[in-house]
């Protein structure tokens, strides 16, 4: 949540202070930044993996792991850094549309933009590495960290210096270097630096077989998940692709919570048996859909006043309708993680990969033909479209259930009461704020009934303060 909040007071400076092309700009880079990431190979997720499997070997052996993967997300990452160095100036100039000037700037800061990659690929297995030994509360405090910094230092660069992109990009390695080095310092002090140990070819080839199917899941991932603002940045320019980012990046901090929940599972799943990691999955997704629903019912409602007052009555015009079909994908999305999870953690990342290789080439066409008759309208209900099926699939591949997806009922029928309010009938912003409050209320009511565990942990909170709650 803190990066979020770090959100709420940064994006309105950006955009005040450089422009919505150049934040246009600055989103496209991240999208390239993030596809290049598929140089990881998947051995992150591998890392993880293999570490939580050694938990009751020898520290040579979880030593060995974590080095190989180290040298080699390192050596791929050079690559990846130089893969896009070259691939990225003619991207720019043949997709997407954008003013000579800022391209000029963009294709001046290429060099920066490439060192981030080799930083993103370790970073990756130095946190892979420590969830694989349960170490989640120094990995989300250096993520915060990292999200912090990424936002912060180039944002006070731009202040300082000017809102050329000669000075936001260098600013941004700046951060990542910064968090990068702090992530290896604590992973240093599970996997000792007196012990390094070049890379091994038996944990090169474990890491690498897991990881060769999670390596496409990590091409692929990236760009369906962008290709909604590659395609606006083609058709509409790089000024529709601030519109549509800005509501996405604020959800994508809300979807946080189900993806830690998920990252935080994974370890555990790894050596669980087939049957109590089921039986954990579906407690999982059971808690995330009351979460969800409590979070997102209500900023269904308010994201149109919430949207006024953060940037302004024009910007929100254009993205308020957006932002609320995004919101809803969000939580469609939200139990994705769990069954994603569990796929990976039980072996079967191929199931993931070989659907999304069914699926890009008629997402793209889809996305071409939809953003250019109905805009950013168009093109998040293509996404919103397209999480709902991935998620179906992960249920059916995962074995999890239908009936625990038929748990959630409830609060689907609470979140799309919720957008049919907001995006049809549009009340006035105090009934909407009373309306929100009735939205939680009941959440609250739904998930008493079918999580016993809610109750009880009340009962248990309550008692230490002389309370007695009514029983069911």
């Amino acid at each position: 949540m803190i990066p979020m909040l770090v959100s709420l007071v940064t994006v309105p400076l950006y955009l005040q202070h450089i422009g919505l092309a150049r934040y246009g700009v600055m989103s496209v880079v991240w999208i390239l930044l993030g596809y290049f990431g598929v140089f990881d190979l998947g051995l992150s997720r591998a890392t993880a993996n293999q570490i939580a499997k050694t938990n009751e070997a020898s520290a040579e052996e979880r030593e060995a792991a974590f080095w190989t993967g180290l040298w080699l997300n390192g050596l791929l990452g050079l690559v990846g850094g130089v893969a896009l160095y070259l691939a990225a100036s003619p991207l720019l100039v043949l997709v997407f549309k954008m003013s000579e000037g800022l391209r000029g700037e963009i294709l001046g800061a290429l060099p920066w933009i490439a060192a981030l990659v080799p930083l993103t690929t370790m970073s990756g297995v130095l946190t892979g590495s420590l969830e694989g030994c349960n170490r989640f509360l120094t990995v989300n405090s250096l993520q915060v960290m990292d999200a912090t910094l990424f936002q912060v230092v180039p944002l006070a660069a731009v202040l300082v210096f000017g809102p050329q992109l000669s000075v936001i990009i260098p600013a941004a390695v700046l951060a990542r270097m910064t968090s990068t080095l702090s992530m290896a310092i604590a992973a240093l002090q599970v996997f000792p630096p007196n012990r390094i140990r070049l890379p091994q070819r038996k944990w090169a080839k474990k890491l690498v077989g897991y990881g060769a199917w999670v390596s496409v899941t990590s091409f692929l991932s990236p760009l369906i998940v962008n290709l909604d603002q590659m395609v606006i940045g083609s058709i509409l320019g790089v000024k529709a692709v601030a519109y549509y980012s800005v509501p996405f990046n604020v959800a994508g901090k809300i979807q946080g919570l189900p993806s830690a929940l998920g990252r935080a599972m994974f370890p555990r799943l790894s050596n669980q048996a087939p049957g109590d990691a089921k039986d954990l999955a579906t407690r999982a997704v059971r808690l995330i859909g009351i979460g969800m629903t409590a979070i997102i019912a209500p900023a269904i409602l308010l994201i149109g006043p919430f949207l006024q007052w953060w940037v302004d009555a024009d910007f929100a015009s254009h993205t308020t309708l957006v932002a609320q079909i995004i919101l809803l994908s969000v939580w469609i999305n939200s139990p994705y993680f769990v069954p994603f999870a569990l796929l990976q953690a039980h072996g079967r990342p191929d199931f993931i990969a070989k659907f999304q290789v069914l699926e890009l080439l008629p997402l793209a066409g889809l996305l071409w033909v939809v953003v250019n008759k109905w805009g950013l309208t168009g093109a998040a209900l293509v996404c919103c479209a397209r999480i709902a099926w991935d998620t179906g699939l992960l249920f059916w591949g995962s074995r999890i259930g239908w009936a625990c997806l038929g748990e959630l009922l409830p609060g689907a029928i609470l979140v799309g009461v919720a957008w049919f309010v907001a995006a049809v009938i549009q009340p006035s912003p105090l009934l909407t704020a009373v309306i929100a409050v009735g939205f939680v209320s009941a959440t609250i009511a739904w998930g008493w009934r079918i999580e016993p565990e809610i109750p009880r942990l009340l009962n248990q909170w309550c008692l230490r303060y002389s309370l007695k709650l009514p029983p069911l």
